[in-house]
């Protein structure tokens, strides 16, 4: 049991291990009201951290321009569609390639 709430401490705060933890601990047998005591009590901790985290570093954001962020987004774009592109751009210039050996034979 005790380990079953270490591990139910601890992936909290990481995104892929958190969905199966909890049905770990079913498995395992946890009875259930405990673990929806601890779970609540966990997910108050874990958005507490946030507003912690986010009123500490109020300051320093508060402090950028605002017109930083339409460059901050454009940067995000840019970011995310470049290899979007890059791998489109590869993936036609490979099937066109097959395409013309294609029309040769």
């Amino acid at each position: 049991m005790r380990n079953l709430m270490r591990a139910l401490l601890s992936v909290k705060f990481l995104p892929v291990p958190t969905l199966f933890v909890p049905l770990w601990a079913g498995v395992r047998g946890m009875p259930a009201w405990p673990f929806f005591l601890l779970d609540t009590l966990i997910n108050l901790l874990w958005a507490s951290s946030f507003l912690v985290i986010g009123y500490t570093i109020e300051r320093e954001i508060s402090t950028v321009p605002e017109d930083s962020a339409w460059i901050f987004c454009a940067a995000l774009v840019v970011v995310f569609h470049v290899p979007l592109s890059r791998n489109y751009w590869k993936l036609r210039q490979s099937q066109g390639s097959s395409a013309t050996v294609r029309q040769c034979q």
